[in-house]
């Protein structure tokens, strides 16, 4: 007779997946088991981070035992943050994760909008201040026409360095408002002032014929 004894627990084999998505003053780390069997009677998750000057050990994360994650909150944008984590059972801790890095940012700041109307083509021009704790990845613009409704925020086709777009072909006698926003991976901006031109068209030269 073969007698079959269960495996005896190791300790954990490091968490996979693990992932980062960056806040306002924050991060999210998330993370998952390995499905090869090798995940033994997990009690507990444990994370730890440091950056910028700042460090916090391991702590206890109450969280799903097949998968976890857990919010680093109170952290400064623009700064670098390291992540580790790792399981816990009855034989002790596991191996620690590979380290996770990200940089937690806020939203972009909102522009400064203006604009110069040549004919029936407009360029806006805006300004806006942007560092690594509040960069900008694009640009989204909304208009109404007349009196009617604004339209949805729409992206315009310009780089996150840009400080100009010009729009061609505009529609004669009609007024145009225009606002503009900056957006990154937190969320967008606050709008801009909103700018309002009426394209006319050309006056046509007066023409005077002399008669003889």
């Amino acid at each position: 007779m073969v007698l079959l004894l269960p495996a005896a627990a190791t300790a954990q084999p490091p968490p996979v997946q693990v992932a980062a998505v960056v806040g306002d003053g924050q991060v999210e780390i998330s993370w998952g088991i390995r499905g090869d069997g090798q995940a033994w009677d997990i009690s507990d998750w444990q994370v730890k981070y440091s950056g910028g000057g700042e460090s916090v050990d391991w702590q206890s994360v109450d969280s799903n035992l097949e998968h976890g994650s857990y919010t680093a909150t109170g952290l400064t944008n623009g700064t670098t943050y390291s992540f580790g984590v790792r399981a816990v059972n009855s034989i002790g801790v596991g191996v620690t994760s590979g380290a996770v890095t990200a940089t937690p940012i806020a939203p972009p700041n909102a522009p400064t909008l203006g604009y110069t109307l040549v004919d029936n083509d407009v360029t806006l021009k805006w300004d806006v201040s942007s560092s690594a704790a509040s960069p900008i990845g694009s640009w989204e613009a909304r208009y109404k026409e007349n009196s009617g409704d604004w339209s949805g925020w729409g992206g315009l086709p310009v780089s996150a360095s840009d400080r100009s777009y010009t729009h061609t072909g505009l529609e004669y006698n009609k007024t145009y408002t225009v606002q503009i926003r900056a957006v990154n991976a937190v969320g967008a901006s606050g709008s801009s002032n909103a700018v309002e031109f009426t394209p006319v068209p050309p006056v046509p030269p007066t023409v005077t014929l002399a008669l003889s």
